[in-house]
């Protein structure tokens, strides 16, 4: 990685795009917790794209609650589901165990997708 990031930085800045390592988000409880929402109503993949749009295309943060909540109630999934799922005091450990179960499968810490 430490070899690929100045290119792909070079390249970025050709095509305009200013990469900055300070934006990475690495706190993803909330989102997490928000998909988890969206897989039990059936609309975890097109959650999934509207908030990766938001977050790499408007630079919104993808673990704000109102964005988050707007984003699912657009879905037909009602915010309060999502607010009372925010609320469990056991969302970290489950998200951590969930990580953890998956890691084996990650390289660099991220899906590979052959």
């Amino acid at each position: 990685l430490e070899e690929k990031l100045p290119r792909a930085f070079a390249i970025g800045k050709e095509l305009g795009i200013e990469f900055r390592l300070d934006r990475r988000i690495v706190h993803t409880v909330d989102v997490n917790t928000a998909l988890l929402v969206a897989q039990r109503h059936h609309v975890a993949e097109r959650f999934a794209e509207l908030t990766l749009a938001a977050h790499f295309e408007q630079l919104e943060d993808p673990n704000d609650t109102k964005a988050l909540a707007s984003r699912l109630e657009a879905l037909n999934v009602a915010p309060d589901e999502l607010l009372e799922a925010l609320k469990d005091p056991e969302k970290e450990a489950r998200n951590w165990e969930r990580t953890q179960e998956v890691r084996p499968s990650l390289r660099s810490g991220v899906p590979q997708f052959e």
